[in-house]
């Protein structure tokens, strides 16, 4: 029988996972950390809107997959922050996370780092299918 002592919050590594990636146009790595599922939620939320059928009238929620996306890399780098005022300004991305990355990145990079991140937080594509299913409902 486990014991429920095993799952006690002093019991379990809860630091976030970190990675570093070397993009070879950039002189330092990128850090990525991983996603805890509560962030993923709230991610998963933002990432969610209203759809209004026209013919019915109906409204159902539908995941923006590709925001989702955006958004699970944004939040999982913390070097270099994407928040810093200075780094929007060079690329002429003010106040915007989601734009600056993809100004500063081609997209092979993009996609490599957006991979990384998903399978640092324990995402693989099924998983992925399984969200969309689930914001649809």
């Amino acid at each position: 029988m486990t014991d429920v002592k095993d799952f006690l919050r002093t019991n379990v590594n809860t630091d976030p996972k970190e990675l570093k990636v070397k993009l070879n146009r950039f002189n330092s790595p990128f850090v990525l950390n991983s996603l805890d599922a509560e962030t993923s939620s709230r991610l998963q939320d933002e990432a969610t809107h209203p759809i209004k059928n026209p013919k019915t009238g109906s409204i159902s929620r539908d995941l923006n997959v590709q925001e989702y996306g955006d958004l699970i890399l944004s939040e999982s780098i913390v070097e270099p922050d994407l928040k810093n005022a200075e780094l929007q300004k060079s690329w002429g991305t003010p106040a915007d996370p989601v734009g600056l990355l993809k100004k500063m990145l081609m997209a092979g990079e993009y996609t490599e780092l957006l991979q990384k991140a998903q399978t640092l937080s324990g995402f693989d594509d099924e998983n992925m299918n399984e969200l969309v299913d689930e914001a649809k409902k």
